[in-house]
């Protein structure tokens, strides 16, 4: 098959995937990829209020596009739109907050995911001091926001969810992930 012939078939692939309301969020979560799900959800909600389904495969990404697309589920999920998410192999990061936003919370058996505290990777700075304490505020911010819908979906404090990611990476099997209240159920 030639470099046409797989563009049709991705294409195809796409196509039925929106006709069975289906959205696959692959890849590193950036604007870009962020950006083609917004518009995705909504020609999905324009076309009728059926359930949707977001399948997630990530190894997370940029913490504005995770946000963006945690607050368009819930957004749609607001109009009486029920949006179920499905992390299939991994959910990292970023990739576990979206998941976070779905009426249904699913992982497959051999799913693993991914909770750790914010972080940024700068090289090569030459930020002055004043910059620095600026940009920590602003991460202190984000962190808490992280924290709080994370506290939402699992009903477990602030406090205990800081205390458990904080200093560390902490990786869940499907089963320690649904005891601790990242998803409802494991298909």
């Amino acid at each position: 098959m030639g470099f046409d012939g797989l563009i049709n078939l991705d294409a195809r692939l796409i196509w039925l995937a929106l006709e069975r309301r289906v959205i696959y969020t692959e890849d590193e979560l950036d604007l870009i990829n962020a950006s083609l799900f917004f518009r995705t959800l909504d020609y999905l909600v324009a076309q009728s209020d059926e359930p949707i389904k977001v399948y997630i495969t990530s190894g997370g990404g940029i913490v504005q596009a995770g946000l963006g697309m945690y607050d368009a589920i819930m957004k749609v999920r607001e109009k009486g739109i029920e949006v179920d998410t499905y992390i299939v192999g991994m959910a990292a990061s970023m990739a576990v907050i979206v998941a976070q936003a779905g009426m249904h919370r699913y992982a497959t058996k051999s799913s693993r995911l991914l909770v750790h505290e914010l972080s940024e990777l700068r090289m090569f700075s030459e930020d002055k001091p004043s910059e620095l304490k600026e940009r920590l505020h602003e991460l202190e911010r984000l962190q808490d926001v992280l924290l709080n819908i994370l506290s939402k979906h699992t009903q477990r404090a602030k406090e205990e969810i800081a205390d458990y990611i904080f200093k560390k990476d902490v990786w869940f099997t499907a089963e320690e992930a649904k005891e601790f209240g990242l998803i409802d159920e494991i298909i």
